[in-house]
């Protein structure tokens, strides 16, 4: 059975680069971080409860984290009301149809597109899951996911940590970034 699990990235560049691998029972935990963990007195969730920052920057960064999908759909309406301004209403949606269908008749432009997609989806869940856990800075402010890119079955996110946040905390919730990420 194939899972995905993580590879170690360089300690200065990217903090996981999740992979699709062939995992065995004798694979299946992790001594290091269990014993790490075990050094700080257990689980990673003992991490004290830091409150949801909601002021203008929280908004702006809320913002930040669409903006795939909102360069997307805007671009998407903006080129399909162009076409519909040089033509008619019925001319542009067949254009539409017609792209999707060529896209997704294309195999090289289908891969691209659902690796986009399950890059977006992967960064989403990494940060729902920095909302619902503690992976916040003192003040309540999420870690960026400053790029994201696909490399074969494996989606490399490029993390930014401001100031407040470590690597070793991120370590300590590297089962429940698997989980949620991948699950």
């Amino acid at each position: 059975m194939t899972r995905v699990t993580p590879r170690r990235g360089s300690r200065k560049g990217s903090f996981l680069l999740w992979s699709s691998a062939n995992v065995g029972p004798a694979d299946a935990g992790t001594t290091e971080n269990d014993d790490r963990l075990a050094e700080r007195g257990g689980h990673p969730r003992g991490h004290p409860y830091i409150p949801q920052a909601r002021d203008l920057p929280a908004r702006l960064g809320a913002v930040f984290r669409w903006r795939t999908e909102a360069t997307s759909a805007g671009l998407f309406f903006l080129v399909t009301a162009q076409v519909a301004a040089w033509t008619d209403a019925t001319t542009a949606g067949m254009a539409v149809v017609g792209v999707v269908l060529a896209c997704m008749g294309t195999p090289a432009a289908r891969r691209q597109i659902m690796g986009q997609v399950v890059a977006v989806t992967v960064r989403h869940r990494f940060q729902g899951l920095a909302r619902r856990t503690s992976m916040r800075t003192d003040r309540g402010r999420l870690p960026l996911v400053l790029r994201m890119s696909v490399e074969g079955a494996s989606v490399l996110l490029l993390l930014g940590l401001r100031s407040g946040l470590s690597l070793e905390l991120l370590e300590d919730y590297a089962a429940e970034i698997r989980t949620a990420c991948l699950a």
